[in-house]
Protein backbone atom coordinates (compact mmCIF):
# COMPACT_ATOMS: atom_id res chain seq x y z
CA UNK A 1 0.00 0.00 0.00
CA UNK A 2 1.10 3.64 -0.35
CA UNK A 3 -0.54 6.81 0.16
CA UNK A 4 -2.44 8.29 -3.31
CA UNK A 5 -2.42 4.60 -4.59
CA UNK A 6 -5.20 1.75 -4.88
CA UNK A 7 -3.90 -0.86 -2.23
CA UNK A 8 -2.71 -4.29 -4.39
CA UNK A 9 -2.61 -7.87 -3.41
CA UNK A 10 -1.05 -11.19 -4.09
CA UNK A 11 -2.83 -14.10 -2.86
CA UNK A 12 -1.98 -17.81 -2.58
CA UNK A 13 2.08 -17.26 -1.69
CA UNK A 14 3.74 -20.70 -0.92
CA UNK A 15 6.72 -20.78 1.35
CA UNK A 16 9.03 -24.06 1.02
CA UNK A 17 11.30 -24.65 3.43
CA UNK A 18 15.11 -23.24 2.94
CA UNK A 19 14.09 -21.26 -0.04
CA UNK A 20 13.22 -17.72 -1.19
CA UNK A 21 10.17 -16.43 -2.84
CA UNK A 22 10.48 -14.35 -5.94
CA UNK A 23 6.80 -12.70 -5.96
CA UNK A 24 4.97 -11.49 -9.32
CA UNK A 25 5.11 -8.14 -10.30
CA UNK A 26 2.81 -6.17 -8.48
CA UNK A 27 1.84 -2.54 -9.89
CA UNK A 28 -0.10 -0.01 -8.04
CA UNK A 29 -2.73 2.27 -9.74
CA UNK A 30 -3.30 5.86 -8.55
CA UNK A 31 -6.35 6.04 -6.63
CA UNK A 32 -9.61 7.20 -8.01
CA UNK A 33 -10.23 9.97 -5.31
CA UNK A 34 -12.69 12.64 -6.98
CA UNK A 35 -16.44 14.49 -6.01
CA UNK A 36 -19.16 14.63 -9.06
CA UNK A 37 -22.53 16.15 -9.12
CA UNK A 38 -24.84 18.73 -11.38
CA UNK A 39 -26.48 21.95 -10.51
CA UNK A 40 -28.76 23.73 -12.20
CA UNK A 41 -29.61 27.52 -12.29
CA UNK A 42 -32.72 28.83 -11.52
CA UNK A 43 -34.98 29.98 -14.96
CA UNK A 44 -31.95 29.04 -17.27
CA UNK A 45 -31.91 26.27 -19.50
CA UNK A 46 -28.05 26.43 -19.81
CA UNK A 47 -26.07 25.78 -16.17
CA UNK A 48 -22.64 26.37 -17.54
CA UNK A 49 -20.31 28.96 -15.06
CA UNK A 50 -20.49 27.49 -11.66
CA UNK A 51 -17.70 27.77 -9.90
CA UNK A 52 -17.36 24.63 -7.35
CA UNK A 53 -14.25 25.00 -4.64
CA UNK A 54 -13.44 22.18 -2.42
CA UNK A 55 -11.13 23.38 0.73
CA UNK A 56 -9.11 21.39 2.90
CA UNK A 57 -10.66 21.15 6.26
CA UNK A 58 -7.04 20.41 7.66
CA UNK A 59 -5.26 22.41 5.46
CA UNK A 60 -7.22 25.62 3.43
CA UNK A 61 -4.35 25.86 1.12
CA UNK A 62 -5.16 22.55 -0.69
CA UNK A 63 -8.33 23.63 -2.73
CA UNK A 64 -9.81 21.98 -5.86
CA UNK A 65 -11.72 23.65 -8.14
CA UNK A 66 -14.02 23.19 -11.31
CA UNK A 67 -16.45 24.95 -13.68
CA UNK A 68 -19.97 23.67 -15.00
CA UNK A 69 -20.51 22.94 -18.32
CA UNK A 70 -23.99 23.49 -20.02
CA UNK A 71 -25.92 20.56 -18.71
CA UNK A 72 -24.49 21.71 -14.80
CA UNK A 73 -22.51 18.69 -14.42
CA UNK A 74 -18.59 18.78 -13.00
CA UNK A 75 -16.06 16.85 -11.63
CA UNK A 76 -13.64 17.24 -9.24
CA UNK A 77 -10.46 14.65 -9.76
CA UNK A 78 -7.26 13.42 -8.22
CA UNK A 79 -8.06 14.65 -4.68
CA UNK A 80 -6.32 13.97 -1.56
CA UNK A 81 -8.29 12.03 1.00
CA UNK A 82 -9.89 14.30 3.77
CA UNK A 83 -12.65 16.25 4.61
CA UNK A 84 -13.79 18.97 2.32
CA UNK A 85 -16.09 22.42 2.59
CA UNK A 86 -17.93 22.47 -0.89
CA UNK A 87 -19.28 25.86 -2.38
CA UNK A 88 -21.09 26.90 -5.11
CA UNK A 89 -20.80 30.24 -6.58
CA UNK A 90 -22.28 31.97 -9.77
CA UNK A 91 -22.29 35.17 -10.58
CA UNK A 92 -26.30 36.67 -10.02
CA UNK A 93 -27.02 33.89 -8.18
CA UNK A 94 -26.86 33.24 -4.41
CA UNK A 95 -23.87 30.85 -2.98
CA UNK A 96 -24.82 27.40 -1.34
CA UNK A 97 -22.04 25.83 1.30
CA UNK A 98 -22.68 22.25 1.24
CA UNK A 99 -22.15 20.02 4.23
CA UNK A 100 -19.02 18.61 4.63
CA UNK A 101 -17.95 15.49 2.74
CA UNK A 102 -15.24 13.16 3.07
CA UNK A 103 -13.11 11.99 0.07
CA UNK A 104 -11.81 8.48 0.41
CA UNK A 105 -8.99 6.23 -2.05
CA UNK A 106 -10.40 4.84 -4.54
CA UNK A 107 -14.23 6.33 -4.24
CA UNK A 108 -16.13 8.75 -6.77
CA UNK A 109 -18.44 10.85 -4.30
CA UNK A 110 -21.42 11.87 -6.07
CA UNK A 111 -22.96 15.11 -4.48
CA UNK A 112 -27.02 14.91 -5.09
CA UNK A 113 -28.14 18.04 -7.50
CA UNK A 114 -28.63 21.52 -6.60
CA UNK A 115 -29.92 24.18 -7.35
CA UNK A 116 -28.76 27.88 -7.00
CA UNK A 117 -31.56 30.54 -7.02
CA UNK A 118 -30.98 34.18 -8.43
CA UNK A 119 -29.79 36.76 -6.35
CA UNK A 120 -32.62 38.73 -5.60
CA UNK A 121 -33.29 42.39 -3.35
CA UNK A 122 -36.68 44.43 -2.99
CA UNK A 123 -37.80 47.53 -3.65
CA UNK A 124 -39.82 49.26 -0.88
CA UNK A 125 -41.88 53.01 -0.82
CA UNK A 126 -45.27 54.37 0.53
CA UNK A 127 -47.98 56.10 -1.69
CA UNK A 128 -50.67 58.15 -0.68
CA UNK A 129 -53.40 59.33 -1.94
CA UNK A 130 -55.10 62.88 -1.71
CA UNK A 131 -58.74 62.74 -0.27
CA UNK A 132 -58.39 59.10 1.24
CA UNK A 133 -57.85 57.64 3.99
CA UNK A 134 -57.27 53.55 2.35
CA UNK A 135 -54.10 54.43 -0.29
CA UNK A 136 -54.49 50.70 -2.05
CA UNK A 137 -55.09 50.08 -5.14
CA UNK A 138 -52.15 51.95 -6.69
CA UNK A 139 -49.91 50.59 -9.18
CA UNK A 140 -46.35 50.47 -8.72
CA UNK A 141 -43.98 49.52 -11.81
CA UNK A 142 -40.50 49.05 -12.48
CA UNK A 143 -40.04 50.57 -15.76
CA UNK A 144 -37.93 48.61 -18.34
CA UNK A 145 -39.26 45.54 -16.67
CA UNK A 146 -42.55 43.51 -16.17
CA UNK A 147 -41.79 43.83 -12.58
CA UNK A 148 -44.57 45.43 -10.83
CA UNK A 149 -47.07 45.32 -6.98
CA UNK A 150 -50.37 47.38 -6.03
CA UNK A 151 -49.86 48.87 -2.39
CA UNK A 152 -51.37 48.06 0.49
CA UNK A 153 -54.23 49.52 2.61
CA UNK A 154 -51.42 51.61 4.51
CA UNK A 155 -50.28 52.54 0.55
CA UNK A 156 -46.96 50.38 1.25
CA UNK A 157 -45.76 48.29 -1.61
CA UNK A 158 -42.67 46.12 -1.99
CA UNK A 159 -41.24 44.75 -5.97
CA UNK A 160 -39.13 41.57 -5.41
CA UNK A 161 -36.49 41.62 -8.08
CA UNK A 162 -33.06 40.50 -9.20
CA UNK A 163 -30.22 41.91 -8.12
CA UNK A 164 -28.91 44.69 -10.24
CA UNK A 165 -29.13 48.38 -11.50
CA UNK A 166 -32.99 49.74 -12.56
CA UNK A 167 -32.21 53.15 -14.13
CA UNK A 168 -35.80 53.35 -15.72
CA UNK A 169 -36.89 54.16 -12.07
CA UNK A 170 -40.77 53.21 -11.03
CA UNK A 171 -44.10 54.45 -12.12
CA UNK A 172 -46.72 55.39 -9.68
CA UNK A 173 -50.75 54.69 -11.46
CA UNK A 174 -53.80 55.04 -9.86
CA UNK A 175 -57.55 55.74 -11.78
CA UNK A 176 -58.57 59.79 -12.13
CA UNK A 177 -55.07 60.41 -10.34
CA UNK A 178 -51.83 62.10 -11.86
CA UNK A 179 -49.42 59.33 -12.73
CA UNK A 180 -46.11 60.04 -11.21
CA UNK A 181 -42.68 58.60 -11.27
CA UNK A 182 -39.49 58.45 -9.82
CA UNK A 183 -36.81 58.79 -12.60
CA UNK A 184 -34.29 57.93 -10.51
CA UNK A 185 -31.82 54.40 -11.12
CA UNK A 186 -32.54 52.03 -8.27
CA UNK A 187 -29.32 49.62 -7.08
CA UNK A 188 -30.60 46.34 -5.35
CA UNK A 189 -28.44 44.42 -3.90
CA UNK A 190 -28.47 41.06 -2.61
CA UNK A 191 -30.91 40.05 0.13
CA UNK A 192 -31.17 43.83 0.72
CA UNK A 193 -34.30 46.82 0.84
CA UNK A 194 -33.81 49.74 -1.68
CA UNK A 195 -36.58 52.50 0.00
CA UNK A 196 -37.49 54.41 -2.44
CA UNK A 197 -39.09 58.40 -1.22
CA UNK A 198 -43.07 58.75 -0.28
CA UNK A 199 -45.33 59.94 -3.01
CA UNK A 200 -48.53 61.22 -2.68
CA UNK A 201 -50.74 60.92 -5.81
CA UNK A 202 -52.87 64.12 -6.60
CA UNK A 203 -56.39 63.75 -8.16
CA UNK A 204 -56.79 65.31 -11.70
Amino acid sequence: SKDGYVTGQITDIVIEPSSDKQTDLLSLSVAIKSVTGSVELELSTDHAGVLVTATNLSDNKLIYSAITNSSGNFTLAGMKSGEYSVVLSCTGYNTITLPTINVVDTTAFTLPKQNLSISRGKISGLVKIEGYSDYSGVRVSLLGTDYSSVTEKDGSFVIEVPSRNYPGGLRYEFTDYETSSYPSTIPVLTNSTYAVPDVALKAI
